[in-house]
């Protein structure tokens, strides 16, 4: 059984590597969304960031969870089809990337947003 579980982590050696590329190249995402919040909204960019942060860490939650059902649904003794479940875990969390990558390229913007300024009202500056 030994043999069984070295040859299992030496097979496993790549993806170890590119989950740890992976992790290291997400720091180059996460610098470009935050400075984001800062281009949108200068004075609001603190309720912009917590919103953000608040919204995703649902998905951080919810997401083990929905991964343990996943894995649930196979038999823990056949390992094709625990292989077959993280794959389709893996590849439900990478569509779901990409399509919230496409979503900011086509409706994101660096632009300062009309809510973020000052009104003026009878030559007096109103706050919002």
């Amino acid at each position: 059984s030994s043999g069984i579980n070295a040859e299992y982590g030496e097979r496993n050696l790549p993806v170890l590597i590119l989950m740890n590329l992976a992790m290291f190249f997400q720091g180059f995402a996460n610098s470009s969304y935050y400075v984001n919040y800062m281009d949108m909204s200068p004075r609001f960019s603190g309720v912009l960031c917590g919103l953000g942060n608040g919204f995703c860490a649902v998905f951080g939650l919810v997401g083990p969870v929905a991964v343990g059902q996943l894995l649930d649904a196979a038999d823990p003794n056949d390992h094709v089809a625990v292989h077959k479940q993280w794959q389709l875990a893996f590849a439900s969390a990478a569509i779901l990337w990409v399509i919230g990558s496409l979503q900011f390229v086509v409706f994101g913007s660096a632009e300062v947003q009309p809510w973020d300024s000052v009104r003026e009202k009878g030559g007096e500056e109103e706050q919002i």
